[in-house]
């Protein structure tokens, strides 16, 4: 159910845990 490429807050407001890394792989 995971988008390929979820907005910063949109993804964030669903998993903020898994969607933070994969937006930002600090």
């Amino acid at each position: 159910m995971a988008k390929p490429r979820p907005k910063r807050g949109f993804g964030n407001s669903f998993q903020p845990a898994i969607d933070a890394p994969r937006l930002e792989p600090h």
